[in-house]
């Protein structure tokens, strides 16, 4: 079966790990010949350019970026599962709102959750678009917090996410993801942003109901709230010296 997934030319961890995850968790049964069969995993695709197959398999996907397509409720579209109730209300399947296939990632033993004493570090991480919108480096330098750039290789961007202490996520696969680990986190919604980017946080309506990110002031208790509020805010009073747009946390 042929995957599909998006392919950022700069490169974008939350579509990235579809080329490894899938082999990892069903090894042997992938394949880039054409077969006349299409796989769609994690990420925003529905819609998108696709290449031409008999069947198309969803398994978690979302949608957000094009119009649902016109044979969707034809025998073609093999509907598993979709990324969260708005995309399920979007297509005209509430029933397969399940989660985002990324929180497969904690089935993998390498992967799982670190015990808090082994965490170290507050870190943000933008949606992939937004590093070329700003200094972030700076910002964050400013700020004291870890910037973590989306676009470089994706164990790299998860295994930090699953070692740290605090995440603030503009990306919403890292709000995702740190949410399996169980780090604890903060959303931000950044100006501009698309509708798939920004629609997320609804709060994480694109998604299944996340344990730590629901009320993101209010889910992770005084000390972790206070931290991430701290965190948040020290990048946001840095914005002005960087010429970074404002944002405001959800939340709060």
């Amino acid at each position: 079966m042929k995957l599909y997934y998006y392919r950022a030319p700069q490169g974008n961890f939350g579509d990235d790990l579809n080329g490894w995850l899938w082999e990892e968790l069903a090894p042997g049964r992938w394949s880039d010949e054409d077969d006349g069969e299409l796989f769609c995993g994690i990420g925003t695709i529905i819609g998108n350019d696709m290449p031409q197959a008999k069947r198309i398999r969803v398994f978690s996907s979302g949608i957000g970026y094009r119009p649902v397509p016109a044979d969707f409720d034809s025998g073609r579209w093999k509907v598993t599962a979709l990324r969260g109730p708005l995309t399920a209300q979007v297509v005209g399947r509430p029933e397969r709102a399940v989660a985002d296939g990324a929180l497969l990632l904690s089935t993998l033993p390498r992967l799982k959750p670190l015990a808090e004493e082994e965490r170290h570090g507050t870190i943000f991480i933008p949606h992939y678009e937004a590093m070329d919108e700003g200094p972030w480096e700076r910002a964050c330098g400013l700020a004291g917090v870890e910037l973590v750039d989306p676009r470089q290789c994706a164990h790299r961007v998860i295994e930090r996410i699953r070692s740290a202490r605090l995440v603030i996520a503009d990306s919403m696969h890292a709000a995702i993801i740190a949410d399996t680990m169980r780090v604890p986190g903060c959303p931000l919604r950044r100006p501009g942003g698309s509708t798939a980017s920004n629609g997320w946080t609804g709060p994480c309506r694109w998604t299944c109901p996340m344990s730590r990110w629901r009320c993101p002031r209010s889910a992770c208790g005084p000390i972790m709230r206070g931290r991430c509020s701290a965190a948040s805010d020290r990048i946001s009073a840095c914005r002005g010296r960087t010429g970074i747009a404002p944002w405001r946390i959800i939340g709060g």
